[in-house]
Parts: C-alpha cells; structure tokens; sequence
C-alpha cells in the first residue's frame, strides 16, 4: 500500500515534465511566421515615345514559423525628385508556408523622365512583415518599342506639278528606309506644308504605310497644295496607336529671297492670310507607296504619274531629333 502511494507523485512528477518537454517542443511549431523581401525586378514591358510599363515583380520569402493570416504586398512609386506619390498598388498573395515563397507582379505606368523610387511593404493581415525598396532612373533614355523595326525618313523629293490662280500644286516624294532584320511595322504618315514665318498649315495629307521589307527602301508619293511665293516647311510624323514615333523635315522655298541668311532673316514679308484658309478634312488627299528602285520588292499603292519639272530653290534639311 506503501509503495503504491509513494510512487503515484513520481509519476505526477513524470506526467508533468513531459507536458513540459512536449510544450517546449512545440514552441518553435507555434511561432509566427518571418517574412522577407527577398527580391524585387523591375523590367520594362511596354515603352512609347513619352511613357513606359513597367512589370514589377516581388518575391516574399518565409524563412521561419508558420502562417498567421493572408499575405498583401502595398507597391508604392515616388517620384525621385519631388518624392511625391504617383502610384500605389496592393496585392493579395494569399498563405506562405514555413520555407515558402510567392511572388506577385504589378503593372506601373510612369513617365521617361527622371528617377523613380519602388516601395514594397508586406503586410500578414494587420501585421507588417517586411520592406523592401528599389530605384530606377535614366528612363528618357530608354527607346519606344516602335523605333526598335529600324524605319528611317531618308530623304525627300519636291516637284512643281502646276501653278494656277495663285496656288502651286506640288508632289512630295519621302524615302522610308527600313534597317532592321525584320520587317517594319505599319504607319500612319502625316505630311503637313505650314508657311515658314507665319506658321500657317497650307495643306495636309495622310496615308498608310504598309511593312517594308529588311534593308529596304520604298518611296512614298503625295501631293499638296499652297500658296505660291512662299516658303514652307514640309513636316513628316509618323503615327501608331495614337502616337507620334518618328519625325522628319523638308524645306519648299517658294520665294528664295526670304531665305535666311546666318541667323538673320534680311527681307521683311507681308503675310496674304487669305490664301491659308484651311480644307475641310473631305479634301485631304492620300499618299502613294512604291518600291525603290527594284522592281522585285514588295509593291505599295501604285506610282502617281510625275508629270512636271524640279520647283528651282527647293531644299531638303533632315530635322535633327
């Protein structure tokens, strides 16, 4: 009887300690998760003329304990200059496991000017986790993805087709080059005649230009009205998804005498406003695209009938971008 009660507070002694070692045990089991930024990339998606798409993706690592609730990542841009906000992002990534990582990316649109400054904050649920931050800058510099097919604006032809009541009816010829591997994409081609010192939009013209083949040239043929006795400055842009990528420069000169000689204009001009009154869009006239010079090239529209002589004084002055 004796040796049955002495032994029962062994056992509770026993009982007790191993609850003890199965909680410490468990310690580690129970702790809560520690979460980490482990990696941001930052790469370009989509970039235009003025604005880039940016892929921001962010890898968050467990590296001890276990999930307590969802994980969110907050991304947050700043401009690098005036630290102001211009983007603020969350996302949900759901649980990460002891060990574990998951990554989500985020789409920001910014402007190519500048630096940028990329906040990440990580939140499991209410509590924050873990930061992390990255800087981009130098983002003028990057090319739209439009001007990666290699199209140039070689060069450009002027001919004096008529001359009648006042107004001179000359064929513009603009040579596209296209310099890549691949075959260009297809344009929009704006062509624009403004008088030279009053500014003044005389005539436009619009046409589609079609893929050119690698290391190939086709010649596109328009034609424009304007007001003789004056000068002009002719303008190409070039237009895709709503966007100028591609810009070029000829010079008409009408009336030579108002040229400029080393800065200094030596002639003053009496501007006839009356003769720039603008066409309605119903009267623009399209362009026409031909192959140069070999036949064996991919046609355009068809090659509009050249039927006068060189306009004496017509420049050509590529703009330099």
């Amino acid at each position: 009887m004796k040796g049955s009660i002495s032994r029962k507070p062994v056992l509770f002694s026993m009982l007790t300690l191993g609850i003890l070692f199965c909680i410490v045990l468990c310690a580690g089991c129970l702790k809560e998760s520690t979460l980490q930024v482990r990696d941001i990339t930052i790469a370009a998606e989509r970039v235009g003329p003025a604005t880039a798409v940016f892929n921001v993706t962010t890898l968050v690592e467990n590296i001890y304990g276990f999930p307590q609730a969802p994980v969110s990542v907050v991304l947050k841009v700043y401009d690098g200059q005036t630290n102001l906000l211009v983007h603020s992002e969350t996302s949900e990534i759901g649980t990460i496991v002891k060990s574990g990582t998951r990554s989500v990316s985020q789409l920001v649109q910014l402007q190519k000017r500048g630096s940028f400054r990329f906040d990440v904050t990580v939140f499991e649920g209410d509590a924050l986790k873990a930061t992390g931050s990255y800087t981009i800058a130098g983002l003028e510099r990057l090319p739209a993805d439009s001007e990666g097919d290699g199209i140039e604006i070689r060069d450009m032809d002027f001919l004096v087709k008529e001359v009648t009541g006042g107004q001179a009816v000359v064929d513009v010829g603009i040579y596209f080059t296209n310099t890549g591997d691949e075959p260009s994409r297809p344009y929009d081609v704006e062509i624009r005649a403004r008088e030279k010192d009053a500014r003044l939009t005389a005539d436009r013209s619009w046409a589609r230009l079609e893929e050119i083949p690698p290391e190939s040239t086709v010649i596109s043929y328009t034609t424009i009205t304007i007001p003789d006795q004056y000068n002009y400055e002719v303008d190409v842009m070039l237009w895709r998804n709503g966007t100028i990528v591609k810009e070029g420069q000829g010079l008409v000169q009408l009336h030579p005498g108002t040229a400029v000689s080393n800065g200094k204009q030596f002639t003053t001009r009496t501007i006839d406003t009356g003769v720039f009154v603008t066409k309605t869009p119903s009267d623009y006239r399209s362009m026409e695209v031909i192959p140069y010079p070999q036949a064996t090239r991919t046609p355009g529209f068809g090659l509009l009938a050249i039927l006068a002589v060189l306009a004496g004084g017509v420049l050509v002055l590529p703009r330099r971008r």
